[in-house]
């Protein structure tokens, strides 16, 4: 199947992620499992009813990927644009409960869950029971479609250690499953570079505060900023032919372009050494192995 990415934009979007998706269409998901992106599509002011405004237009495809800033919690977007409250994972769960059933957690245990009046959700999300009331319809629209998979690519959105989030946000869907990042999920580009002695200039890099690793000739560095969501990369090889075997190892086939290498990753928060690397590409197996599959 083919799958669409929404994309958050604006200030604090991801102006990568557009062109990523366009060269490397090929997402994994976890669960052995991939999609291919067949369109994207930027919110410059992404909320959740955005989201399920765009999936309702959509006139065919089953797969979704979801590009924006998230926590453990949930996304880091606000319910309907003007609003106050938040798509966190109490308030997504209580909007999922429109009617009262069981709900399969994580580890295969049932649980009964009450159901959630509109007037108790006006409460809660601080919105008025008609909006309440029209989030939840384009909820059910939604459902309707039976998504096959959501990726959601928002970082550390699949760390919470009872999957809760990812209960609440596959109940709120209604998909088959959902996928989410345990790291840092970004999008940049870099400008390779060539050295004569990848050791040394390593060497000096980490004397810089980076956090560096090498890899067939191949050093990669990566150090924050004093911005939480920015981090600097830097890239560099022995001679072109090592970087560019470097690139389709790690993100690409043929991704060192004109305009230098798109990527798509996730940041280490903490590496266990010195020398472990700080960031890992999305052809890595530690990127696979951290995200987060979840079908119930």
């Amino acid at each position: 199947m083919s799958a669409t990415a929404i994309i958050q934009g604006g200030p604090k979007g991801h102006p990568h992620a557009p062109l990523w998706y366009t060269r490397n269409p090929v997402e994994p998901i976890g669960n052995n499992s991939s999609i291919t992106v067949k369109s994207t599509v930027v919110h410059e002011s992404m909320t959740l009813e955005s989201i399920l405004d765009q999936i309702i237009q959509l006139e065919s495809g089953t797969e979704i990927v979801i590009v924006c800033h998230g926590d453990g919690e949930g996304l880091e977007l606000r319910l309907q644009k003007g609003s106050t409250a938040g798509a966190e994972r109490d308030v997504i769960f209580a909007l999922a409960a429109d009617q009262p059933g069981e709900e399969i957690g994580y580890d295969g245990t049932k649980l009964k869950t009450p159901r959630k009046s509109d007037a108790d959700l006006a409460i809660l999300t601080r919105l008025t029971e008609p909006q309440v009331q029209a989030l939840r319809a384009k909820m059910t629209q939604v459902r309707a479609k039976k998504l096959k998979h959501i990726a959601f690519r928002a970082c550390n959105m699949g760390l919470h250690k009872d999957r809760d989030t990812m209960i609440a946000f596959r109940n709120f869907f209604g998909a088959a499953s959902i996928s989410a990042p345990k790291e840092f999920d970004s999008y940049g580009k870099f400008g390779p570079g060539i050295v004569p002695n990848p050791e040394i200039w390593a060497h000096q890099l980490r004397k810089k505060n980076f956090q560096v690793s090498v890899d067939s000739k191949v050093v990669c560095g990566t150090k924050d900023t004093d911005r939480p969501l920015v981090y600097d990369i830097l890239v560099a090889g022995q001679d072109k032919e090592a970087v560019r075997a470097w690139i389709k190892k790690h993100i690409a086939d043929d991704g060192w372009g004109a305009n230098g290498v798109v990527y798509h990753g996730v940041k280490v928060l903490h590496p266990q050494t010195r020398t472990s690397p700080g960031i890992y590409f999305v052809r890595d197996q530690e990127f696979i192995a951290g995200l987060v599959y979840f079908s119930g």
